[in-house]
């Protein structure tokens, strides 16, 4: 029993190291084409540096960061290509997403999203503000679809689109958002699919071209 106990432990350490790793990357801790140092990550998180490696050899599968051989591992560099077919994925998600959210709850679905809309200032603009918010509220429609694997479908595209969106958003998207959200929200209120769909595609194609009109110009890289 107690070697099982150790076991689960480790899973545990091996997946909080993931989590804590990923999240750097993702919040821009850690910059696109940085070395990842194990040795110095491992005394920062006062652990042994096999996580660390088992971390960013996940990481790496996931397209997060290159491993380089002979050269070390380093925070990837996302492609145009990678955003453009990213966001082909969201748009096909979170538009089907929201249809089956209002087919099946859409009451529930609609206080939710409500709920969320208060905890946001426009004044917010710092990128972890809005994060947050922004996150929420495309994931409180996921999981109204009541459908476990799309919700998991989800999460993996979100997390690729803030990979690269870290490193473009600017302060004037925050307004913007938050107005199609409500022009969302407002169509939900009336029961209009139709137009709710329509109001989240021109949203997320507007997150499409502002990311791409800010990509960095010397950000070319070789993987997807």
């Amino acid at each position: 029993m107690k070697e099982n106990q150790n076991k689960i432990e480790l899973k545990s350490l091996n997946q909080e190291c993931y989590e804590r790793i990923k999240q750097e990357i993702l919040m821009g801790h850690m910059d696109w084409g940085q070395r990842i140092d194990i040795i110095q990550i491992a005394g920062n998180y006062g652990i042994s540096r096999s996580p660390v490696v088992k971390a960013v050899d996940r990481l790496s599968m996931e397209g997060f960061i290159d491993i380089l051989p002979n050269k070390g591992s380093f925070v990837a560099r996302p492609s145009l290509q990678r955003i453009n077919e990213v966001t082909e994925i969201r748009l096909m998600l979170e538009t089907y997403s929201l249809k089956l959210s209002m087919e099946k709850e859409r009451k529930k679905l609609l206080q939710d999203l409500q709920e969320n809309q208060k905890l946001v200032a426009e004044e917010k603009n710092k990128f972890e503000d809005f994060l947050l918010y922004d996150r929420n509220f495309h994931l409180i429609i996921a999981r109204h679809t009541g459908n476990s694997r799309l919700l998991e479908l989800f999460e993996n595209t979100r997390n690729q689109v803030e990979f690269f969106r870290i490193h473009t958003f600017i302060p004037a998207q925050v307004s913007l958002a938050i107005r199609r959200h409500t022009e969302i929200i407002e169509a939900i209120t009336d029961n209009n699919r139709e137009r709710g769909i329509e109001r989240l595609e021109i949203h997320l194609k507007e997150v499409y071209n502002d990311s791409i009109k800010s990509f960095p110009s010397e950000t070319v890289h070789t993987s997807g």
